[in-house]
């Protein structure tokens, strides 16, 4: 069936499913292939019996799979579609980032499928912020993640390397304050060791960007998190200056 043709009575049918995150994943797993990626997962994973956990990405624009606590994997939306200058990018950026970063970036495998481009990343283990806020630790983990993340974005921003200089926007941008390689959307993407407190990986890469950043913006009915990342922020600024006046 064409591609348009499929999303047209794709979104017909999922008009009369209630609730939207279970709108949002039929759609998603009715507009791929899904019976061909997951032929597709159980002979490249490796795993005899292998568990799939499906989870949706949160625009609706990947279906990602988590298979037996050892992969992840994630598949454009779009079907039949072999260019992979997207999944390249992610690969190459994230590659020589990953070199510098003083917290684990999960850099992707770019594999080619019977429909498209597959990302197979390994799997890291952690809880998101949300998370940690939910189960009542977040006063005990600020300080320490605080610490952390302002180090690792203070580090990836100022990556200079000439394999990835292709991918600015402006070539002519120089590193500097709040400027450089940033990720876009960190929120919900560092994993944390609920008992360490440690950030074990930075994930989904997909919009890193070399750009002029911030990062004391405004969270959508999410008070902790935008004041945490005040807090990043003022972090930041003293290991800027500390740093760079030395």
């Amino acid at each position: 069936m064409n591609h348009n043709l499929r999303r047209f009575f794709v979104n017909i049918l999922c008009g009369f499913v209630p609730g939207e995150h279970r709108r949002r994943t039929i759609r998603v797993i009715l507009n791929t292939r899904f019976l061909s990626i997951y032929r597709f997962i159980k002979t490249n994973c490796g795993i005899k019996h292998p568990k799939l956990r499906v989870v949706i990405g949160t625009r609706g624009q990947n279906l990602v799979i988590n298979v037996s606590n050892k992969y992840v994997y994630k598949f454009r939306v779009a079907i039949d579609d072999f260019d992979d200058s997207l999944e390249q990018r992610e690969y190459e950026i994230t590659s020589v980032l990953a070199k510098k970063s003083p917290i684990k970036i999960v850099v992707p495998k770019v594999i080619r499928y019977a429909h498209g481009i597959a990302r197979r990343y390994d799997f890291v283990s952690g809880i998101q912020f949300n998370t940690l806020v939910k189960c009542g630790l977040y006063k005990d983990a600020h300080d320490k993640l605080v610490k952390q993340l302002a180090e690792f974005i203070y580090k990836i921003a100022l990556v200079d390397d000439a394999s990835i200089e292709k991918y600015k926007k402006n070539n002519l941008e120089k590193n500097g304050y709040l400027i450089g390689w940033f990720h876009i959307d960190l929120s919900e993407n560092f994993l944390i060791d609920k008992d360490t407190f440690d950030i074990r990986a930075v994930i989904d890469w997909e919009d890193v960007e070399f750009t002029k950043f911030r990062l004391n913006g405004k969270f959508k009915n999410n008070a902790i998190l935008e004041q945490f990342m005040r807090d990043v922020q003022i972090e930041y600024d003293r290991l800027y200056t500390s740093l760079n006046n030395s």
